[in-house]
């Protein structure tokens, strides 16, 4: 079966669910497309009907207006971005498409299903299942028609080959295991419910610490005396959260691997995904991406960046999903967190950046002995080759190494 023959069994499927489903597809195996073949069936029987595309973010936005325009769809389609649309009293359209709907799920833009009616509702996701469960109350009403697994691209030849890699750090934890013990003893004390301690955080915390405290103190004049020990735990599992993961993923440690690397392979073009701006200015060397803007004046744009030649060094950009840049073939991520979706959406981005590159590496840079070493275990994709340090000055000098552990089943994607 060829990659377009699966992506119309996709859509049939859709269709066969009376047009209401979920469909859950690896990066590279064109979940754009399944949406603008389910708009072409569509409109084909009803030509004058309309379709909302419900996307994540601006650029994406530019991309589906792009795509729809190629298609001969702009009459029928209009695209907006989940936020817009959550902020609007009520949208109406005949099909509605939510592209990457696991984002649509946080709780601040989930009043797009109820902004918007529609009559027809697709889905799409490379990952669906979210760790605070919010995928349960999309299922209720939009079940899963269709998934395409990564196995399945693999044998039907759609994806190929790279190598993904944990590089272990040894470091000195003594201030990290001061913080984790703090961090555990208030979260003991909240039954390590960790969706209940992170309630008690945002604009809203206080409302929910004060429901906490009614729950367990019934008697009220006993609850002055309770909230004076629930306001410090609370406290104190959010601080140390917040150190806890500063340490890991700010550690100077890891800016001194990542520009051996980039030295190593200043002959390649490397792109690296840092959580902060300021660990982003460290790096010498490469496209640097980052959640945030940086600050800093004289930075290049994304523009700047795309310019053939450009030879744009240290530069560092907002990370937006489906940024391109087939050249590059070499990725550094700077340590992993708890969140399979984010995870897999930082791989997703670097394997769209591999695009045809059999030779890509992809670099995870992982603090041993603290939490983050176990989320990257949790949340390794296919496997990892697992190096230490050792390990990695062997790889990069071109001698042979010796992995912790090693599978050949890395996938990169071909678009």
């Amino acid at each position: 079966m060829t990659r377009d023959e699966r992506q119309s069994l996709s859509v049939q499927k859709w269709i066969d669910n009376k047009c209401n489903g979920v469909v859950i597809a690896p990066t590279g195996v064109g979940k754009t497309r399944i949406a603008l073949l389910s708009i072409k069936r569509f409109i084909s029987k009803n030509p004058t009907k309309k379709v909302l595309i419900v996307v994540p973010n601006d650029a994406l936005v530019k991309q589906w207006n792009a795509e729809i325009t190629d298609w001969g769809f702009s009459y029928n389609c209009e695209v907006v971005t989940m936020f817009k649309t959550s902020k609007e009293e009520e949208y109406r359209t005949d099909l509605l498409i939510i592209d990457e709907v696991h984002r649509c799920l946080a709780e601040t833009l989930i009043k797009v299903f109820s902004v918007v009616k529609y009559k027809m509702l697709l889905c799409l996701t490379a990952t669906l299942i979210r760790v605070d469960g919010m995928h349960n109350y999309l299922l209720q009403f939009c079940p899963v028609v269709d998934t395409i697994t990564m196995d399945e691209a693999v044998n039907n030849n759609w994806i190929s080959t790279f190598k993904e890699y944990k590089i272990l750090l040894d470091v000195d934890l003594a201030e990290y295991n001061e913080y984790n013990q703090r961090f555990n003893e208030a979260f003991a004390f909240f039954d390590y419910n960790f969706s209940l301690c992170m309630s008690f955080t945002g604009q809203d915390g206080w409302r929910h610490m004060e429901q906490f405290i009614k729950d367990r103190c019934p008697e009220y004049s006993k609850r002055e005396e309770f909230r004076k020990i629930v306001k410090p735990m609370v406290y104190q599992f959010t601080s140390n959260l917040q150190k806890r993961k500063k340490f890991i993923s700010s550690h100077p440690k890891k800016i001194e691997i990542t520009n051996r690397i980039l030295e190593a392979y200043s002959n390649r073009k490397c792109i690296t995904f840092s959580s902060t701006i300021e660990m982003a200015e460290k790096i010498k060397y490469g496209k640097v991406y980052s959640g945030k803007t940086s600050k800093k004046e004289g930075r290049a744009t994304l523009e700047d960046f795309l310019k053939p030649g450009a030879g744009v060094i240290n530069s560092i950009y907002k990370l937006d999903a489906g940024f391109n840049c087939p050249e590059a073939s070499i990725g550094i991520i700077l340590g992993y967190d708890s969140s399979q979706t984010k995870n897999t959406q930082r791989v997703g981005r670097l394997i769209r950046i591999f695009e045809g590159k059999e030779d890509a590496k992809i670099f995870t840079l992982v603090l041993k002995g603290t939490v983050e070493e176990k989320w990257a275990n949790d949340k390794s994709t296919n496997g990892y080759i697992t190096l230490d340090e050792e390990g990695l000055n062997k790889l990069l000098a071109g001698e042979e190494y010796t992995p912790k552990k090693e599978k050949q089943t890395q996938l990169t994607f071909r678009f």
